[in-house]
């Protein structure tokens, strides 16, 4: 179900009265323009508000769709936080490609990435911080441009129950110390930490 509301206020008084437990996740992450609440029955609530941006407005209506397509794709497995955001920035980035937001948001977080020199635990997290979310797409985005078939292989294990470790290695003969010293490399942060 979508529901795609005119406003910012609609969208608040829709989430407040129909799930209040979303106030912490639009607290920690501010600017929200929409959610997908996925339920352990495969149900799917798309809600959203337009804001100023149409391109924007795309980007984000896709990127929470990609949500509740990647919910009840083969299995209700849920992938990491960090590889479930980031392909659905990926998908919404490639699809709206006039919308600037991913790239400006990768762009943030390669700059944060370059001082702190640490993911700040995102690989563990149970839902990533605002500013993760351009260092989640960035790194999907190096995954898939590394060899497609390998990425397509490594979701698929995540949705047949795989740890990501385990799917990484599987799908990439790689450890998530290997990965991060080669995405590390790429971004010119070579001792980037977890």
């Amino acid at each position: 179900m979508l529901v795609n509301l005119q406003a910012v206020e609609q969208f608040d008084a829709f989430e407040e009265r129909y799930f209040p437990e979303s106030r912490e996740t639009i607290r920690a992450l501010g600017n929200v323009y929409g959610l997908s609440h996925l339920s352990k029955t495969g149900e799917v609530t798309i809600s959203c508000f337009r804001g100023n941006d149409p391109n924007d407005f795309g980007q984000m209506l896709v990127h929470e769709t990609s949500h509740g397509f990647i919910h009840r794709y083969k299995t209700k497995a849920q992938l990491p936080n960090w590889v479930d955001e980031g392909m659905a920035d990926l998908i919404g980035a490639e699809m709206v490609p006039a919308s600037m937001v991913v790239r400006n948001r990768e762009l943030k977080a390669i700059q944060q990435l370059n001082q702190q020199r640490s993911l700040g635990g995102m690989f563990k997290a149970e839902r990533i911080e605002g500013w993760q979310y351009g260092a989640a797409s960035n790194l999907n985005r190096f995954l898939l441009q590394s060899n497609r078939q390998n990425y397509v292989r490594f979701v698929e294990s995540l949705k047949d129950g795989m740890k990501w470790e385990e799917a990484l290695r599987d799908a990439y003969h790689s450890t998530p110390d290997e990965l991060l010293s080669e995405y590390g490399r790429r971004i010119n942060v070579p001792d980037l930490r977890p």
